[in-house]
């Protein structure tokens, strides 16, 4: 998973939030559900697990498991994405750009992430 600018290197997908942009949209894909994030956020803040609770789909959420190999290119959010495989390693690329005027972007300005078989 890309985590860029202040997000935690273990960061992982909220699951109710994830089912309901999976309902929407048709394309949208999560990496695996063994990237789920704690229900009860660092703040303790209690809306996040009644999202959950409540609009969690894990049968949506595992048709919708595995991301494709290939490289995207997201303009507006400055953001490159490649996944391939070589020699049978799962090699993982993340990229941002940007500019000090985006919210909390004094930390990610020429960011990326690299990982080969899981190891960044």
């Amino acid at each position: 998973m890309a985590n860029f600018s202040d997000c935690g290197r273990t960061s992982g997908i909220q699951t109710g939030l994830f089912s309901r942009l999976c309902q929407r949209l048709e394309q949208l894909r999560i990496p695996s559900l063994t990237y789920r994030s704690n229900s009860i956020d660092h703040c303790g803040r209690f809306a996040t697990a009644m999202r959950d609770l409540v609009w969690t789909d894990y049968a949506l959420l595992e048709k919708r498991e595995g991301l494709p190999l290939r490289s995207e290119f997201l303009q507006e959010a400055e953001w490159m994405v490649s996944r391939c495989q070589v020699g049978g390693k799962l090699i993982s690329f993340a990229a941002k750009g940007g500019h000090n005027g985006e919210p909390h972007n004094h930390n990610d300005i020429g960011h990326f992430v690299w990982v080969v078989d899981g190891v960044r």
